[in-house]
């Protein structure tokens, strides 16, 4: 066993994921655990964890739920839990350092990428041109940096939905030309859309209703989620937390 004293985020992060893979039944059964382990109490303050560490559980046998559990401050747990909205199979992932990749298909020019865009604990520069390329305003061809906290929150909403065919995007970056005549031909365009700076995406996922994967993004508490059912897409941003659209 470990003492506190050198305690890392890694190795709590490691080790609740440890606890998750051999059966725990929750997140914070597994807290309680890793605290004996590393004979506790934990002060979360001190390591420097008051950012939040996202942590997915995705239960097996007859439980069939899904949690997302947020390791927040000292020893506070906040976590949603539900019946699985899409199949996915028996798993715990902790996102954290691990690398973190993301598949694209653009539904107006069918480029297709496979990317790892984050690994060994920084994002990829030659990763983010590649994405920043495919998610060029399409219109004008102009290319604009993405946010790679809007890559970062596609990620967790794509291993949420447990998912692995890529992601259809219908609009990443806009010119702020391209969003005026975008926002003169339709009042569901903001005038002052989170598409023209990069960090906004409207995205669907095949094998995931977009209805779900809406609910999905909405309960992770991130960013903006807006609904289009006519369209058929879910837009999600890390702008302030709101949601809006058609009903689910």
């Amino acid at each position: 066993m470990n003492d506190v004293a050198g305690l890392n985020d890694a190795a709590l992060r490691q080790r609740l994921h440890s606890l998750l893979l051999e059966g725990a039944p929750d997140i914070d059964a597994a807290a309680v655990q890793a605290d004996r382990d590393f004979r506790g109490p934990i002060d979360f303050d001190s390591m420097g964890l008051k950012m939040d560490i996202q942590v997915l559980l995705t239960a097996s046998g007859n439980r069939g739920a899904k949690c997302m559990a947020r390791l927040i401050d000292r020893r506070t747990f906040l976590w949603q839990a539900g019946l699985a909205a899409c199949a996915v199979p028996a798993i715990a992932r902790a996102f954290s350092d691990d690398s973190r990749s993301l598949s694209f298909v653009h539904t107006h020019t069918g480029e297709e990428l496979s990317a790892v865009y984050f690994a060994n604990g920084a994002y990829v520069p030659e990763s983010l041109q590649r994405i920043n390329q495919l998610l060029r305003d399409f219109r004008s061809e102009e290319v604009h940096p993405i946010e790679p906290a809007l890559l970062d929150l596609v990620h967790q909403l794509w291993r949420t939905a447990g998912q692995t065919q890529p992601l259809q995007v219908i609009s990443g970056y806009r010119s702020p030309t391209t969003n005026q005549m975008l926002h003169n031909r339709s009042t569901g365009v903001a005038e002052h859309s989170l598409h023209m700076l990069g960090q906004a995406i409207d995205i669907r996922l095949p094998g995931c209703a977009t209805t779900e994967l809406c609910t999905l993004a909405r309960r992770m508490g991130r960013g903006g989620v807006g609904y289009y059912r006519v369209s058929d897409f879910v837009h999600v941003d890390v702008g302030r937390p709101r949601i809006w659209g058609d009903p689910l």
